[in-house]
């Protein structure tokens, strides 16, 4: 059942600290609060079940906040930040704090195409020339444009932006580049059948001085967290661009161009959804794939995994078997392809393969290859055992439990051995919160060990004396040193700290804000708890 607006509004309103707290990490909350009182929200409306929004940062963001049915939060946001951001916080705190209107009931597509359908050609032309945007009139502009008048708009952006790119970017702040090259770029959509390979090296020469920028640390903003990241513009100008080669020239367009990000760790991924999965396409592609095209393997695999939907069974074991290496991923489908064949021995030797490479990431593996074996397999408990002793994480002793739970009490212990805060995470998925809590509570105090802290503002009302100890020795480890990350901890403490046991928690902050009276960001952020 959907929320209504009066819901989401009230739900939204109602939010507490603590509740905030659960929600938004201690940075997100402060930046975020930083956010809403620099006016930094710029619109803000609810809507049916949502509350959404657009926030000021490096660019405007697109948020939006909502409860599911199960009441939990959820909230989205086009930053690249994972997780609840700054940006969601931000507008949520406005809404907490400010009149935010409800909107009236939208109209459907297809509402406004019955009423543009019954409109004269007259009518319908005056509203689109006093409605539309200017960006309307420049596509039909570009659109009559020749092929001269195009190349003489790309020398001058060529130059403006190989200039910008190429000087020491340490010269210009985040925001002025970021606006110079997306104005620059904006120019040059509509324009690429007419650019090809022009816009073929200058993708590259743009790409290959903004990633040794970013490497070198400029094109950040300290302030906000912010980085430069290309823009819609770019994205859709190299897509437009790579749909106007042939099938050969544009694989390896895009696998170069993949390389080059690659090595530069310049985050731009091209959707090869969006650029080689036409019907037209898919012959040439097979043909292609199936007969070792000339491009890397890894994007072999690339193109292959965004079309492989359209490949038969056969055609998809007959491309994977020819892998002169097969990482996880592909190797997991070919097991899977041979298992729904019948091939038990094939998909077994794919599993042992997969396994004698030791990656990290073998939890998958070992969990089909449970379940291929199946609890009567004489080798099930021998398989078991070393899956723990290799990946002692609660999702392999789930698995088992899954598909042999009368083999647990022989195994429970590697795992309790190997891993022990994973093996809480396995009591407390299973309700065993009093063994999970005892081992979390001795496990506090490791570095680099966050999982005591993350189960104990889980259950902290359920545990408040290991929970209240817990908080009280994180905030006292942080006040030893200063800075930003120690703040952040210390607060986030404190606000988990609030909920159980609030005279105490009130006493810590007077104390801090006498006793280190001149850290002003940490008294700062603790006086709004």
């Amino acid at each position: 059942m959907q929320l209504q607006e009066t819901t989401i509004r009230s739900n939204i309103k109602s939010l507490g600290q603590d509740q905030l707290a659960e929600i938004f990490s201690s940075k997100s909350l402060y930046n975020g609060r930083a956010y809403y009182e620099g006016a930094q929200v710029e619109e803000a409306v609810f809507s049916g079940s949502v509350l959404s929004g657009k926030v000021l940062g490096r660019a405007v963001y697109d948020t939006s906040a909502w409860f599911a049915e199960d009441g939990s939060f959820q909230g989205r946001c086009n930053c690249l930040a994972p997780g609840n951001c700054k940006h969601i916080a931000a507008l949520v705190l406005y809404a907490i704090n400010e009149e935010v209107p409800v909107s009236q009931a939208a109209l459907t597509r297809q509402d406004y195409k019955s009423y543009l359908e019954n409109l004269e050609k007259e009518e319908l032309i005056e509203i689109i020339l006093s409605h539309a945007k200017q960006e309307f009139f420049d596509d039909i502009q570009k659109k009559q444009t020749s092929q001269q008048e195009a190349l003489q708009i790309f020398k001058k952006v060529e130059k403006r932006l190989v200039e910008l790119v190429s000087k020491q970017p340490e010269q210009y702040g985040l925001e002025y580049f970021s606006d110079i090259f997306d104005k620059n770029i904006g120019k040059l959509r509509g324009l690429e059948h007419h650019l090809v390979p022009q816009l073929k090296d200058f993708i590259f020469t743009v790409v290959d001085h903004i990633g040794d920028a970013l490497s070198e640390g400029y094109l950040y903003d300290h302030y906000l967290d912010e980085h430069f990241d290309f823009n819609e513009d770019f994205y859709d100008l190299t897509v437009d661009l790579a749909k106007s080669l042939s099938l050969n020239e544009r694989i390896s367009f895009l696998s170069d161009l993949d390389k080059l990000l690659y090595e530069l760790c310049v985050d731009l991924t091209i959707r090869l959804s969006d650029v080689i999965n036409t019907p037209g396409d898919l012959p040439e592609l097979k043909k292609i794939l199936l007969n070792n095209g000339d491009f890397s393997p890894a994007f072999s695999t690339r193109v292959f995994n965004a079309c492989a939907s359209k490949f038969s069974s056969d055609e998809q074991i007959a491309y994977l078997e020819k892998l002169e290496e097969t990482d996880k991923d592909q190797g997991l489908r070919l097991a899977t392809l041979y298992q729904e064949k019948g091939l038990t021995d094939k998909a077994e030797q794919v599993f042992q393969c997969l396994l004698s490479q030791n990656s990290i990431y073998s939890g998958n593996v070992y969990k089909a290859y449970l379940n291929l074996l199946g609890p009567e397999h004489p080798g099930f408990m021998a398989l078991a055992t070393e899956a723990l002793e290799d990946h002692p994480y609660a999702e392999i002793l789930n698995t088992i439990n899954e598909i042999k739970p009368e083999a647990l009490p022989a195994l429970e212990n590697i795992l309790k051995n190997k891993n022990s805060m994973e093996y809480v995470l396995f009591l407390e998925g299973h309700g065993r919160f009093k063994e999970a809590a005892e081992i979390a509570f001795q496990e506090r105090g490791k570095v680099f060990n966050d999982k005591p802290f993350e189960f104990f503002k889980r259950h902290k009302k359920l545990f408040p004396e290991y929970a209240g100890k817990l908080f009280t020795e994180i905030i006292d480890k942080n006040l030893e040193t200063s800075g930003e990350y120690h703040y952040y901890k210390i607060d986030e403490a404190l606000r988990q700290l609030i909920q159980i046991d609030e005279p105490k928690a009130r006493e810590i902050i007077a104390e801090i804000c006498v006793l280190y009276k001149r850290r002003q960001k940490l008294t700062g952020m603790l006086r709004v708890i």
